[in-house]
C-alpha cells in the first residue's frame, strides 16, 4: 500500500514498456511493482506543477469511492451524513479520471462530513434528471431526500473570469452552499458566490442561498485578525494565484510529504480504526457499530488472556459495564467455551433462545426507518455511551501493550517462527488428526492423499468440462474487503486457463473459491458421481447433515492463479475449518494461532489486518514479535489444513490450481456457533443446536468417500465415538 519512488533511464523504460505516448521526462504509475501493469502516465503539465502532480498521485488510489448500486443504496441513505454521488458512465474513463482526481484532492476535507460514492449514470441518471449531463455530482440530504446536482463541466473555470477558482474550491463551495455544512474554514466569500452562480438544479431542497448568506456572516465575524491579512500565495484580488511552476525535485518533495502523511505512526493509525461516533448518527448505525466493536473486543480479551493473562494483567471490566446499560447491549456469548456450556445445559439454552428472540426483534425494529423503538432517544444515548466504553478499552489495551513492548517488559519471550508439520496420510489416523491438529488449532500438511480415483483433475480437464463464464478477482492492497480482494472482471473459464500465465493483466487475476457444485457439476461425473473423493479427515462435515443450509452445496471449490496472485491475511468466515489440495504449482502459507489475535493488528471494525505478513515491519507493528507464526510451502499432491479462526495469508510461488473446502465438524463447532451468535445468524445457530436437525459427532473409523456417497449418506443413522 505504500508509494515507492524510483528512477530509471529512458532507454531502460522503453526496453520494457515500449514507446510511451508523452514527452520525457515522465512519471509512470505501476501496480504492485510489476512493469507489466502500468496504470497511468503523467503529462508535461502535471510533472511541472506541484498541485497537479499531487492531484494525479491521489487520483491513482482506487479505494476513494465505493460503488452505490440499487441493492446497496440503503446503507448510505440510512445514515445522517449528506451523500455526494458521482454519476458517470462506466466507459467514460476521461470523466472518471477528472472526477476522482477532483474528489481525491478534497478527501480529507470532506472526511466524516459527507459520504462519497459513485454510481452508474445509466442506472441512477434518470432519477436525478441527469442522463444527458453525466458526469455529474449529486448532493443528497439523506434526512429528507432533497437533492441538488452540479455537472462536472460546470466546475471548469470560465475563460477570462476574474479571481478564477480551481475546480476543487468550486466544488467545495457548492457543497457548503447546498448542504449548509462548513467543510473548511479557508473558503472565501468570493468562492461561495462564484459557486452559487453556477448552474444548479435539484429536487425537494429549494434554494439554500439565504441560509448560506447568514452562515458567511457568522464565519466572517469569528475570523481571527491574522486571517484578514493577504495570504502569501494570492493575487491582489484576494483569490488564490495559479500554482507555481516548479522543477521535478520540488514535486518529489511535495509528494514525499503526502506519502509521509499517509503512512506515519502505526499506533495512531491503528487506534484511529475505531473512531468516535457522530452525535447525529441514527440508532441502528450506533447499535451495529457497538455490536461490531464489542464482538472484536471480546475476541481480543480471549486472545489476551491466553497470551498475557498471567504475566501482564489488564482490566476489561468496562466491557461488562457497557453491556449492563441496556438489555439490547448484552453479548449473547463471550467465547466458544461459554457457547458450549449454554448449549449443553437445557435451562441455559432455553434462556439463551429467549435472549436471541428478544434481540432479533429489537434489531428488526431498529433497522426499519420510522419503526417504533421504546424510549429511542434514551437508548441512543446509552448506545453511544456503551460504544465509548468499549472504544476506551480498545485504546487503553493497545497503548498498554505498546508501552510494555517498547520497555521490554511483556513478561513472555519473543516467539520463534515454526515450520508447518508434515504428516503422511498413511500414518495419520482420523482420531489423531482431530485431537492433535483440528481441536487445538494447529495447521498441518498432509501428504500422500488423493481426491480423484478416476480421471485426474488437470487444467485440461477443467478446460473441457467447465465451458462457462466466471467472475475473477485480484488483490488490491488498499481494499478493506476480506482478503483485500476485489472484482477484476469476467471471462470464460477456458479462456482464463489459456491466458492467465501469459497475459500481463490476467496474471494478477485470481479464480478464487469458485464453487464446482454450483457452476460446473459436470466434474463429478455421471451418477453415482465417482469423479471426486472427499479425504477421510473432512468427510464428517456438518453442513452435509443440514438439509436447508446454504453451504451444503458450496464446496469443493476451484482456485487458479499465477505467481503474481495472493490473498492478504484474513480469517475464514464463520470460524470454519479450511483445507486445500494442490493439483499443480507451489504455494507459500503463513499462519498465526487464533490465540494471537491481539498481536497481529486486525482492524476492529473491518475484516482485514494492517500487517503485510510477507513483508512484516516489526518496527511499525511491535507486537508481531510475540506472535507465533507457522510457515509452510505446499507442493503438488499435498493438503494444507487450516483450523477455524486461524489468521492466515497465502501467495502463489508458481502458477497453481487446487481444490478446497470450508467445513464444520466436532473440532470447531463451538467456534462456529460463537461466530453465528456474534453475526446474528440465529437461524443457523438454532439449526445446529435444536438436537434434531444436525446429529453431532464423528467416527474414528471414517474412510474417504466418493462424492455421490458423501451427498447421500444418512448421517442420523450412524453411531459416533468422537465428540
Amino acid at each position: 500500500g505504500d508509494l515507492i519512488f524510483g528512477w530509471a533511464p529512458k532507454g531502460a523504460c522503453e526496453e520494457v514498456l515500449g514507446a510511451l505516448p508523452t514527452a520525457w521526462p515522465q512519471v509512470v504509475w505501476v501496480d504492485g511493482g510489476s512493469l507489466g501493469r502500468v496504470r497511468s502516465i503523467t503529462d508535461a503539465a502535471q510533472l511541472g506543477n506541484t498541485s497537479r502532480m499531487v492531484e494525479w498521485l491521489v487520483s491513482q488510489r482506487p479505494e476513494l469511492l465505493e460503488e452505490m448500486t440499487p441493492d446497496t443504496s440503503h446503507k448510505y441513505l440510512d445514515r445522517a451524513e449528506p451523500l455526494l454521488i458521482f454519476l458517470v458512465a462506466p466507459g467514460d474513463k476521461a470523466g472518471w479520471d477528472r472526477g476522482v482526481s477532483l474528489l481525491g484532492s478534497l478527501e480529507h476535507t470532506l472526511a466524516d462530513k459527507v459520504q462519497l460514492v459513485w454510481s452508474d449514470c445509466n442506472v441512477f441518471g434518470s432519477q436525478f434528471g441527469a442522463r444527458k449531463e453525466c458526469p455529474v455530482f449529486v448532493a443528497v440530504q439523506t434526512m429528507d431526500m432533497a437533492w441538488r446536482k452540479m455537472p462536472l463541466k460546470s466546475l471548469e473555470p470560465q475563460q477570462g473570469a476574474k479571481a478564477a477558482q480551481n475546480s476543487s474550491a468550486r466544488l467545495l463551495a457548492w457543497l457548503e452552499n447546498v448542504t449548509g455544512i462548513q467543510m473548511d474554514g479557508r473558503r472565501s466569500p468570493a468562492a461561495a458566490a462564484d459557486a452559487a452562480a453556477k448552474p444548479q438544479s435539484g429536487g425537494k431542497a429549494g434554494d439554500a442561498a439565504p441560509r448560506e448568506k447568514k452562515r458567511r456572516k457568522a464565519s466572517n465575524a469569528t475570523r481571527s485578525p491574522s486571517a484578514k491579512k493577504k495570504a502569501p500565495n494570492t493575487t491582489s484580488g484576494g483569490s488564490p494565484a495559479p500554482p507555481p511552476e516548479t522543477d521535478a525535485a520540488a514535486v518529489v518533495n511535495a509528494t514525499e510529504k503526502v506519502v509521509k502523511g499517509l503512512t506515519e505512526g502505526v499506533e495512531e493509525d491503528f487506534l484511529d480504526a475505531m473512531p468516535e461516533i457522530d452525535s447525529s448518527a441514527d440508532l441502528y448505525f450506533v447499535w451495529t457499530h457497538y455490536q461490531s466493536a464489542l464482538r472484536q473486543l471480546e475476541q481480543l480479551q480471549v486472545s489476551y488472556e491466553a497470551r498475557y493473562g498471567e504475566s501482564l494483567p489488564f482490566d476489561f471490566s468496562d466491557l461488562q459495564r457497557a453491556q449492563n446499560l441496556h438489555p439490547s447491549m448484552q453479548s449473547l456469548a463471550t467465547s466458544p467455551a461459554s457457547v458450549q456450556r449454554m448449549v449443553q445445559d437445557p435451562k441455559k439454552l432455553r434462556q439463551l433462545m429467549l435472549s436471541i428472540e428478544w434481540q432479533a426483534g429489537f434489531e428488526l425494529n431498529a433497522s426499519k426507518a420510522g419503526a417504533y423503538v421504546h424510549d429511542k432517544r434514551n437508548l441512543g444515548r446509552k448506545m453511544r455511551q456503551g460504544y465509548e466504553l468499549v472504544r476506551g478499552v480498545f485504546l487503553r489495551l493497545f497503548r498498554h501493550l505498546h508501552r510494555h513492548a517498547e520497555a521490554g517488559t511483556m513478561g513472555i519471550q519473543e516467539a520463534k517462527e515454526q515450520a508447518v508439520e508434515r504428516r503422511a496420510a498413511s500414518e495419520l489416523s482420523y482420531k489423531e488428526f482431530i485431537e492433535r491438529y483440528a481441536k487445538p488449532g494447529r495447521p498441518v500438511i498432509i501428504t500422500g492423499a488423493s481426491i480423484t480415483e478416476e480421471e485426474p483433475w488437470t487444467m485440461d480437464f477443467f478446460r473441457r468440462k467447465c465451458n462457462v463464464t466466471t467472475r475473477l478477482q485480484r488483490r488490491n492492497a488498499l481494499k478493506w474487503s476480506w482478503g483485500r480482494l476485489e472484482d477484476a472482471g469476467f471471462l470464460p473459464l477456458p479462456e482464463f486457463l489459456d491466458t492467465f500465465r501469459s497475459n500481463a493483466t490476467r496474471r494478477s487475476w485470481y479464480l478464487h473459491d469458485w464453487s464446482l457444485p454450483k457452476f460446473c457439476p459436470e466434474v463429478f461425473g455421471p451418477p453415482p458421481y465417482r469423479g471426486y473423493t472427499v479425504p477421510k479427515y473432512f468427510a464428517g462435515d456438518y453442513f452435509q447433515r443440514a438439509a436447508f443450509d446454504g453451504y451444503q452445496h458450496s464446496w469443493p471449490s476451484l482456485f487458479v492463479g499465477s505467481e503474481e496472485t495472493q490473498s492478504a491475511m484474513h480469517i475464514d468466515s464463520g470460524g470454519t475449518n479450511f483445507w486445500l489440495f494442490l493439483l499443480s504449482g507451489r504455494k507459500e502459507w503463513r499462519f498465526f494461532s487464533r490465540k494471537d489475535l491481539v498481536n497481529i493488528y486486525q482492524n476492529p471494525l473491518h475484516p482485514h489486518f494492517l500487517v503485510d505478513i510477507f513483508e512484516p515491519n516489526i518496527t511499525k507493528f511491535p507486537l508481531l514479535r510475540y506472535a507465533e507464526m507457522f510457515v509452510g510451502v505446499q507442493e503438488p499432491g499435498e493438503i494444507m489444513f487450516i483450523p477455524g479462526g486461524n489468521p492466515h495469508a497465502v501467495r502463489n510461488l508458481e502458477p497453481i490450481h487446487g481444490i478446497s473446502m470450508n467445513y464444520v465438524d466436532a473440532s470447531n463447532v463451538w467456534i462456529y456457533l460463537w461466530h453465528m451468535l456474534a453475526e446474528n445468524n440465529f437461524r443457523s445457530f438454532e439449526m445446529f443446536t435444536d438436537g434434531i436437525t444436525i446429529p453431532h459427532g464423528l467416527r474414528s473409523d471414517q474412510q474417504p468417500m466418493r462424492f455421490g456417497e458423501w451427498k447421500s449418506t444418512k448421517w442420523r443413522d450412524l453411531a459416533y465415538d468422537l465428540h
